[in-house]
């Protein structure tokens, strides 16, 4: 095993990358967030076009 590779798991973080760690966290998270809501309304829109394609055709 290279000693570089042991090497970079001994650092200490300072509160400056403590930082941009806890904000890089918080961007992925609201990113997350606003996935899923895309995704909901994505799939709250398809089932509500699925719903006129078959009324749709019940009456032709």
């Amino acid at each position: 095993m290279c000693s570089c590779s042991r090497d970079l798991w001994n650092f200490a973080l300072e509160s400056d990358d403590l930082g941009y760690v806890a904000e890089e966290i918080s961007k992925q998270q609201i990113i997350q967030e606003v996935t899923w809501v895309l995704l909901k309304a994505f799939s709250f829109k398809r089932k509500q076009h699925k719903k006129v394609w078959k009324i749709c055709s019940l009456t032709t």
